[in-house]
């Protein structure tokens, strides 16, 4: 499908994507974007130390600070720490972004107009916009507004070597010494009317996004067990080339954790993205440049207001291990899973761990029995652990009669399933 040309060609709409192609399931467009501010990038750099960073910076402010690993490995530990913060910069662009942000109406209409003054802030290149459901964590069971100065690793960053990730998770860029409790309430009540709220995100990689507005929003939805759906922005991270003859043609696009089809964007673009990539200098940042943003921080993280509330509530959201799992898991039907519970050897272990991993995520009616039967078996007791966890979580009368039999039984060889079953007990 093509789109002709508006009043502006500096930035257009060259394609649509049906949701059924993405893996969230959301309908998307391409936007190429030329002429711009370039004020809202990632870029990266190497410090005075040899060490090699990488910011999301939104006019020479680091809204987020990446930091390698010493081996360099892509699907080894990823290091961030909080940017310097959205309250550092100026009022009019933040504005600009405020007001894009309830523009729901852009992809069935397929105008970009009223999200302009956001793509303006872009730097050239080819984009994908979808609004796109992100659960109010970090994908790691904690709850999203929860970064400080100090490096942390974020597993939920990488992708695996068997899946990629997608845009589902938060990161902040707003400090947490703005968080303001009454805006919180307000916005829940919203919720509990049927008020569709919704964010600005800029996928950063792997599970994770970072929250560009909508931090008040995003923790009404975490207290209320629900996404918050995001305008969310993916640049084009890499593109794949086939030989043909002597010359390297372009094949598919990534973006997002997804795979694009090159034939829904016009040659002449695909052909300057082409040189674009070829051309990138690995290094954008100088050295100096590359240490005073690392050197660029704010105490405003440092504020504290997790609480027994917000630290229940994550339990009410997958992680990214679960995301991938579903990925991972294959066919769901009852005859695949009736095959593989009577099977234990190293094979069906692991299609074994994705299923159940899977059917807890989808939050599946026949995850109670599949869990109950593996937790029941010597053969699967290397699963135990997850199928013992997700029946914690299960107040009923059959579970309490499973674990008390469990307990009465209990040969204290594994003492990490005796505690599941105790705290279960505790917390009567």
């Amino acid at each position: 499908m093509r789109f002709e040309k508006g009043k502006h060609d500096d930035i257009e709409i060259v394609a649509s994507i049906p949701a059924s192609k993405l893996s969230w399931k959301r309908e998307a467009i391409l936007v190429w974007v030329q002429n711009s501010k370039s004020a809202l990038k990632v870029i990266y750099g190497t410090t005075s130390k040899g060490r090699f960073k990488s910011f999301l910076l939104l006019n020479d402010i680091p809204l987020v600070k990446w930091h390698d690993n010493e081996n360099n490995c892509p699907t080894c530990e990823q290091f961030l720490t909080a940017g310097y913060g959205m309250d550092k910069i100026d009022i009019t662009t933040v504005e600009q972004i405020r007001e894009c942000c309830t523009k729901v109406n852009i992809l069935t209409d397929k105008d970009i107009t009223p999200v302009r003054p956001l793509l303006e802030l872009l730097e050239e290149g080819l984009y994908l916009i979808s609004f796109i459901p992100h659960y109010p964590t970090d994908g790691e069971g904690n709850y999203f507004w929860h970064m400080s100065n100090e490096m942390k690793v974020y597993k939920s960053l990488h992708d695996s070597w068997l899946s990629n990730g997608i845009p589902a998770f938060m990161l902040p860029t707003q400090p947490l010494n703005k968080y303001d409790r009454n805006r919180v309430e307000y916005y829940r009540e919203q919720i509990r009317k049927g008020t569709q709220l919704g964010g600005i995100a800029y996928y950063f990689g792997g599970y994770l996004s970072a929250l560009l507005d909508g931090h008040h929003r995003a923790t009404a939805s975490f207290l209320e067990g629900i996404p918050l759906d995001c305008l969310t922005i993916c640049k084009v991270d890499s593109i794949y080339c086939n030989r043909n003859g002597g010359n390297e043609v372009v094949s598919g696009l990534f973006m997002g954790g997804q795979t694009i089809d090159v034939s829904t964007v016009p040659s002449n673009i695909i052909e300057s993205m082409s040189i674009k990539f070829h051309e990138k200098i690995k290094n954008e940042l100088n050295c100096s440049d590359t240490d005073k943003y690392i050197d660029m921080i704010t105490m405003g993280w440092e504020n504290n207001v997790i609480n027994k509330e917000y630290l229940e509530n994550t339990k009410k959201f997958p992680t990214y291990k679960g995301l991938e799992a579903v990925e991972r898991a294959g066919e769901l039907s009852d005859e695949r899973i009736e095959h593989l519970l009577k099977q234990a050897n190293q094979i069906e272990e692991e299609d074994m761990t994705y299923v159940l991993l899977a059917l807890v995520t989808l939050n599946d009616n026949r995850v109670f029995r599949v869990a109950k039967s593996i937790a029941s078996s010597e053969r699967w007791s290397s699963l135990w652990d997850i199928a013992y966890m997700f029946l914690a979580t299960i107040r009923t009368q059959e579970v309490e009669e499973f674990f008390i039999d469990f307990l009465i039984n209990d040969d204290k060889k594994r003492p990490e399933i005796t505690k599941i079953v105790d705290d279960y007990f505790k917390e009567i």
